[in-house]
């Protein structure tokens, strides 16, 4: 099950958010924690992989898992952060953010009104992020 999509800007801001399921709030976490969570994660695996690999190569997270559910992480080279929160049994979900990323630069580069850095409010973006999810396995609740 998908529960719910975040962007991030580099300094942590919320640039779009996006619920799926309204029933359980075990994953509806403060969007400072949940970034600060993933900051602190970064810096702590980035101890522990001391050879840089280069910038798109060393991901140090991905993903991460607890009793609920599962994040699932991508960091672009621009800094922008996309977060998306599942069920615990769902797989890496690297190419479906990548994906999404891809939709999100269409969205802001092709939309004259767009400041970047600012929150996305394009009802383009949002039609076309549904019309993705639901190809998903693991999204067919979403409507």
């Amino acid at each position: 099950m998908l529960y719910s999509l975040r962007i991030y800007r580099r300094d942590g801001e919320c640039l779009f958010e996006q619920h799926w399921t309204s029933g359980s709030t075990a994953h509806v976490v403060d969007h400072r924690t949940t970034f600060g969570l993933l900051f602190a994660l970064k810096a702590f695996a980035n101890q522990l992989t001391p050879i840089m690999l280069g910038e798109l190569e060393n991901e140090p997270i991905r993903s991460f898992c607890t009793e609920d559910y599962k994040l699932h992480y991508l960091e672009t080279p621009t800094g922008l952060r996309f977060i998306m929160i599942t069920d615990t049994d769902v797989g890496d979900q690297r190419e479906t953010l990548q994906r999404i990323y891809a939709l999100y630069v269409a969205a802001t580069s092709l939309n004259a009104t767009h400041v970047p850095g600012t929150p996305l409010h394009s009802p383009l973006f949002v039609l076309q992020l549904h019309e993705y999810v639901r190809t998903l396995p693991f999204a067919q609740h979403v409507r």
